[in-house]
């Protein structure tokens, strides 16, 4: 009977697609500093895999990457980095400049259906912010298709942008800020951005296609043992 058990819940377990429901990371929840992901830390959502390489600080001063987190986060079709700078990121001036270019990875799990289909790049109201002439801006170049948000004295503010992917199964998008004042009584200032993947065919949790028949090997069995 024992065996009987063990091969009716096997063959239940052998029926489970891989599923994604959750956020993760290798700093522990679902958030890394800025530093961490640069040293090589990984965020994973639903399933894909987002990592930051090549870092390189264009500032005048240091950037100081542990005030930035990065939070993964997941809705139906859709995985996002959430970047957040405490305090944000401020200069004051026309003498001084704050800014980073970067590679940011995404890799889809090999055994997950899922597919990229389009990423965006958003920012609130109050994420991107100036005083008198100047800039404060994030881009992301996706595979030649230019992703930005900014404020900018010259050409106003641009809060969102999108782009449509062709189902691919990676990307490697490189990653830009920058914030600087173009007058002594200039002020830049950087909150964070929000980016994100669309993604399509992410398994839902499943109900194993052989729980039925595990069910009804049980039902069997209650009988077996009443007769």
């Amino acid at each position: 009977m024992k065996r009987i058990i063990g091969a009716l819940a096997a063959i239940s377990m052998l029926s489970v697609a891989p599923a994604y429901a959750a956020v993760s990371s290798t700093c522990g929840g679902s958030s890394c500093t800025l530093t961490e992901l640069i040293s090589g830390e990984t965020i994973t959502i639903d399933g894909v895999t987002f990592s930051i390489s090549d870092f390189f600080d264009t500032s005048s001063v240091a950037l100081d990457t542990d005030v930035i987190t990065v939070t993964g986060s997941s809705e139906p079709g859709k995985a996002s980095l959430k970047f957040e700078a405490t305090p944000a990121l401020t200069v004051m001036g026309d003498l001084d400049f704050l800014g980073a270019d970067f590679t940011l990875g995404a890799v889809v799990d090999m055994m997950s259906p899922a597919t990229i289909t389009g990423a965006s790049l958003e920012a609130g109201a109050d994420d991107l912010a100036i005083s008198g002439p100047g800039v404060s801006s994030a881009l992301f170049d996706v595979d030649g298709s230019f992703l930005e948000v900014f404020d900018d004295s010259d050409f106003g503010e641009l809060l969102s942008s999108a782009t449509a992917l062709g189902g691919v199964s990676m990307i490697s998008a490189l990653g830009s800020i920058g914030l600087f004042g173009l007058d002594s009584s200039s002020t830049a200032s950087l909150t964070g951005f929000t980016f994100a993947l669309d993604l399509d065919g992410v398994p839902e949790i499943p109900v194993p296609a052989a729980l039925p028949l595990f069910l009804a090997g049980l039902a069997i069995i209650r009988r077996r043992r009443t007769t």
